[in-house]
């Protein structure tokens, strides 16, 4: 398959028959509307197969952080998150009312309060875990071991430039 076949063929989304005439040949298009194209499709996979498990898509970064970092408080979890301490809060406080997460008061510092998994979240963690690395899979499956590895290695040098 040619790359411009293979630019076509990412681009085709059933729910974005516009955006599919407009970018249709991504191979003249800048780096920067290929990876938000990239991602916004792996993006529509991620949230299809979280709703399929009954996880609220915003819980997902959340519960994968969380297990990552058992015990964080509120702002080691927004720093590491890169969010804003409101916007951790509010989503705290939904995960705490569904059954996600619990809080416990520091041993040492009372006026710390530590994050950690209830069973749900657990379960739910490790279920997106393997729904992710599915997803992964299934989005890099066309390159070669090689190509994975070297398409990481760019990802995360841009990243991480700043």
């Amino acid at each position: 398959m040619s790359s411009k076949e293979e630019s076509e063929k990412i681009c085709r989304h059933p729910k974005f028959p516009k955006q599919e005439r407009e970018h249709r040949d991504l191979n003249d298009a800048p780096m920067s509307i290929i990876l938000r194209h990239a991602e916004h499709t792996h993006d529509m996979h991620v949230r299809e197969r979280l709703d399929s498990c009954g996880v609220p898509k915003a819980f997902g970064p959340f519960l994968m952080t969380i297990a990552r970092n058992e015990g964080s408080t509120q702002s080691e979890i927004a720093d590491k998150m890169n969010f804003t301490a409101a916007t951790v809060s509010v989503t705290l406080q939904k995960m705490l009312d569904s059954g996600y997460i619990s809080k416990s008061v520091d041993e040492t510092d009372s006026r710390q309060i530590r994050i950690f998994l209830t069973k749900k979240g657990r379960n739910k963690s490790e279920e997106m875990r393997s729904i992710f690395k599915e997803l992964e899979e299934k989005l890099v499956e066309p390159l070669t071991d090689s190509e994975k590895s070297e398409l990481r290695r760019l990802l995360l040098k841009i990243t991480l430039q700043n």
